[in-house]
Protein backbone atom coordinates (compact mmCIF):
# COMPACT_ATOMS: atom_id res chain seq x y z
CA UNK A 1 0.00 0.00 0.00
CA UNK A 2 1.53 3.56 -0.73
CA UNK A 3 0.17 6.36 0.75
CA UNK A 4 0.25 9.65 -0.78
CA UNK A 5 -0.90 13.62 -0.11
CA UNK A 6 -1.72 13.95 -4.14
CA UNK A 7 -5.51 14.09 -4.75
CA UNK A 8 -6.88 10.83 -5.98
CA UNK A 9 -8.76 13.19 -8.53
CA UNK A 10 -5.88 14.29 -10.23
CA UNK A 11 -4.22 11.24 -10.47
CA UNK A 12 -5.15 7.62 -10.26
CA UNK A 13 -3.11 4.52 -8.85
CA UNK A 14 -1.42 3.76 -12.05
CA UNK A 15 -0.06 7.39 -12.42
CA UNK A 16 1.19 7.16 -9.04
CA UNK A 17 2.50 3.83 -8.95
CA UNK A 18 4.59 5.28 -12.36
CA UNK A 19 6.28 8.13 -10.12
CA UNK A 20 6.76 6.09 -7.86
CA UNK A 21 8.52 3.87 -10.14
CA UNK A 22 10.78 6.75 -11.78
CA UNK A 23 11.75 8.08 -8.33
CA UNK A 24 13.28 4.55 -7.34
CA UNK A 25 16.88 5.02 -9.24
CA UNK A 26 17.33 8.60 -6.95
CA UNK A 27 16.09 6.03 -4.08
CA UNK A 28 19.04 3.44 -5.12
CA UNK A 29 21.64 6.19 -5.96
CA UNK A 30 21.27 8.01 -2.28
CA UNK A 31 21.60 4.29 -0.97
CA UNK A 32 24.97 3.90 -2.53
CA UNK A 33 25.77 7.37 -1.42
CA UNK A 34 25.06 6.77 2.07
CA UNK A 35 26.16 2.84 2.09
CA UNK A 36 29.08 2.21 -0.20
CA UNK A 37 30.82 5.93 -0.35
CA UNK A 38 29.93 7.01 3.23
CA UNK A 39 29.38 9.96 2.30
CA UNK A 40 28.13 10.86 6.02
CA UNK A 41 31.60 9.50 7.19
CA UNK A 42 33.27 13.55 6.71
CA UNK A 43 37.71 13.59 7.47
CA UNK A 44 36.80 17.00 9.22
CA UNK A 45 34.23 19.51 10.54
CA UNK A 46 35.18 22.85 8.49
CA UNK A 47 33.17 23.73 5.84
CA UNK A 48 35.61 23.54 3.31
CA UNK A 49 36.61 19.81 4.33
CA UNK A 50 32.84 18.73 4.72
CA UNK A 51 32.14 19.99 0.57
CA UNK A 52 35.33 18.53 -0.06
CA UNK A 53 34.38 14.70 1.26
CA UNK A 54 31.00 15.22 0.09
CA UNK A 55 32.36 16.65 -3.89
CA UNK A 56 34.92 14.03 -3.72
CA UNK A 57 32.23 11.28 -3.09
CA UNK A 58 30.14 12.56 -6.07
CA UNK A 59 32.42 13.11 -8.30
CA UNK A 60 33.94 9.11 -7.79
CA UNK A 61 30.09 7.88 -7.46
CA UNK A 62 29.65 9.16 -11.10
CA UNK A 63 32.74 8.20 -12.34
CA UNK A 64 31.91 5.30 -11.47
CA UNK A 65 28.30 4.88 -12.85
CA UNK A 66 29.95 6.12 -16.11
CA UNK A 67 32.62 3.26 -15.89
CA UNK A 68 29.71 0.65 -15.21
CA UNK A 69 27.61 1.82 -17.52
CA UNK A 70 30.61 1.25 -20.42
CA UNK A 71 30.86 -2.29 -18.82
CA UNK A 72 27.37 -3.04 -19.16
CA UNK A 73 27.21 -2.24 -23.01
CA UNK A 74 30.39 -4.61 -23.20
CA UNK A 75 28.91 -6.99 -21.40
CA UNK A 76 25.77 -7.36 -22.92
CA UNK A 77 27.81 -8.18 -26.04
CA UNK A 78 29.47 -10.85 -24.56
CA UNK A 79 25.98 -12.09 -22.53
CA UNK A 80 24.39 -15.10 -25.09
CA UNK A 81 26.29 -17.92 -23.72
CA UNK A 82 25.58 -17.16 -19.79
CA UNK A 83 22.85 -19.74 -18.08
CA UNK A 84 21.83 -15.86 -15.83
CA UNK A 85 21.83 -12.40 -17.14
CA UNK A 86 24.93 -10.71 -15.24
CA UNK A 87 25.55 -7.15 -14.01
CA UNK A 88 28.52 -5.48 -12.52
CA UNK A 89 28.95 -5.23 -8.67
CA UNK A 90 28.58 -1.77 -7.96
CA UNK A 91 30.25 -2.51 -4.54
CA UNK A 92 33.24 -3.60 -5.30
CA UNK A 93 33.65 -1.35 -8.39
CA UNK A 94 33.13 1.73 -6.19
CA UNK A 95 35.88 0.18 -3.73
CA UNK A 96 38.44 -0.70 -6.48
CA UNK A 97 37.82 3.15 -7.93
CA UNK A 98 38.23 4.59 -4.22
CA UNK A 99 41.37 2.70 -4.09
CA UNK A 100 43.19 3.31 -7.14
CA UNK A 101 41.71 6.64 -8.45
CA UNK A 102 44.53 8.50 -6.25
CA UNK A 103 47.35 6.59 -8.56
CA UNK A 104 45.95 7.60 -11.94
CA UNK A 105 45.47 11.29 -10.65
CA UNK A 106 49.08 11.78 -9.29
CA UNK A 107 50.74 10.03 -12.11
CA UNK A 108 52.11 12.54 -14.57
CA UNK A 109 52.42 10.29 -18.17
CA UNK A 110 49.56 10.29 -19.72
CA UNK A 111 49.66 6.72 -21.72
CA UNK A 112 50.98 4.91 -18.12
CA UNK A 113 47.56 7.19 -16.72
CA UNK A 114 45.57 5.46 -19.78
CA UNK A 115 46.90 2.49 -18.55
CA UNK A 116 45.86 2.26 -14.84
CA UNK A 117 42.06 3.59 -15.83
CA UNK A 118 42.77 0.51 -18.47
CA UNK A 119 43.38 -1.75 -15.22
CA UNK A 120 40.51 -0.32 -13.24
CA UNK A 121 38.12 -0.81 -16.05
CA UNK A 122 39.25 -4.58 -16.43
CA UNK A 123 39.17 -5.03 -12.44
CA UNK A 124 35.66 -3.93 -12.47
CA UNK A 125 34.21 -5.71 -15.39
CA UNK A 126 35.50 -8.55 -13.88
CA UNK A 127 33.57 -8.75 -10.83
CA UNK A 128 30.19 -10.10 -12.06
CA UNK A 129 27.77 -11.21 -10.55
CA UNK A 130 23.99 -13.35 -11.95
CA UNK A 131 20.61 -11.59 -12.25
CA UNK A 132 18.29 -14.26 -10.86
CA UNK A 133 14.77 -12.99 -11.82
CA UNK A 134 11.38 -14.69 -9.56
CA UNK A 135 13.41 -15.21 -6.19
CA UNK A 136 11.57 -14.02 -3.78
CA UNK A 137 12.51 -14.36 -0.18
CA UNK A 138 10.28 -14.14 3.11
CA UNK A 139 11.02 -11.78 5.22
CA UNK A 140 10.45 -11.55 9.11
CA UNK A 141 9.94 -8.57 11.46
CA UNK A 142 12.12 -7.30 14.03
CA UNK A 143 16.37 -7.15 14.28
CA UNK A 144 17.74 -10.44 13.54
CA UNK A 145 21.47 -8.99 12.79
CA UNK A 146 22.03 -7.16 15.54
CA UNK A 147 23.56 -3.89 16.20
CA UNK A 148 26.30 -4.50 13.63
CA UNK A 149 24.39 -5.98 10.84
CA UNK A 150 26.19 -7.91 7.97
CA UNK A 151 24.17 -6.47 4.86
CA UNK A 152 25.38 -2.99 4.35
CA UNK A 153 29.64 -3.30 3.93
CA UNK A 154 31.79 -0.80 3.22
CA UNK A 155 33.17 -0.23 -0.20
CA UNK A 156 36.60 -0.65 0.43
Amino acid sequence: MLITNLPSKTFDRFQIAKLYQMRWGMETTYETLKDCLQIENFTGTKPTLLLQDIYSMIYISNLAEDIIRDAVTELDEKEKHRKHKMMINRTLSIGILKNDLIYILLERDAKKQDKLFQQIYEDIIKNLVPIRTDRHYHRTKGQLAGKYSNTHKRAY
